[in-house]
């Protein structure tokens, strides 16, 4: 990124070639107490792209998460039990359709389920009587 004006619009290649570089010079950002990260979602123009950038007290919960075992209860799921593929990683309490974010552990992708997704892999085991 040391060329003057290098990129002449925004495109989604662009935006992986900033997001990139960004991550990258994260870690040499040394704030020391605070956990940081970038989020992979973004908002862009032509000429202008936006990330938000999350700075966390250092061992603190992210509000995905909080929301998430906040949330638990209400949808009868247990946060302890384990799925090979998946892990419930978060709730977003904003996202009516698919409020739940689980990822897939063989590729460490991010992905949104439906309430009855999520109930299927991490719903509590009812005992029959």
């Amino acid at each position: 990124m040391s060329r003057k004006n290098w990129i002449k619009t925004i495109t989604p290649k662009s935006i992986n070639e900033i997001r990139e570089h960004l991550q990258h010079n994260l870690k040499y950002l040394n704030l020391e107490g605070f956990d940081i990260s970038l989020h992979k979602n973004s908002t862009y123009s032509n000429e202008q792209v936006t990330f938000k950038l999350e700075v966390l007290i250092a061992g603190t919960k992210s509000k995905d998460i909080r929301d998430l075992e906040r949330y638990a209860g209400m949808y009868e799921l247990d946060l302890n039990r384990k799925h090979h593929i998946w892990e419930l990683v978060g709730f977003n309490s904003k996202a009516r359709t698919y409020p739940f974010i689980v990822r897939n552990l063989e590729n460490n992708q991010e992905y949104k389920f439906k309430i009855e997704g999520a109930q299927r892999y991490f719903g509590k085991i009812k005992e029959s009587v």
